[in-house]
């Protein structure tokens, strides 16, 4: 099993709002090459996610389905 590196990420998706969370990438993958691959279906998984939604509500989630047809934009943070 290769291993894996996590990134904290921000994330604007359209209808809903902000997320933050992790996102588990493969060692040596960049954000753009893991979110632009086509062999794993749409969606990306963000754990340890804290949401913001667009009413002023957050809620936080440990496991995070985010399908990338709804992300306008994500950004890493670097802590």
């Amino acid at each position: 099993m290769k291993a894996s590196v996590k990134k904290r990420v921000s994330l604007i998706m359209g209808i809903d709002g902000q997320a933050e969370g992790e996102l588990s990438l493969p060692q040596g993958r960049r954000i753009s090459d893991f979110l632009n691959r086509k062999e794993k279906g749409n969606f990306i998984v963000v754990t340890n996610a804290k949401i913001h939604r667009r009413d002023g509500s957050q809620e936080k989630a440990e496991f995070l389905a985010v399908n990338k047809n709804h992300i306008v934009y994500l950004k890493e943070i670097k802590l």
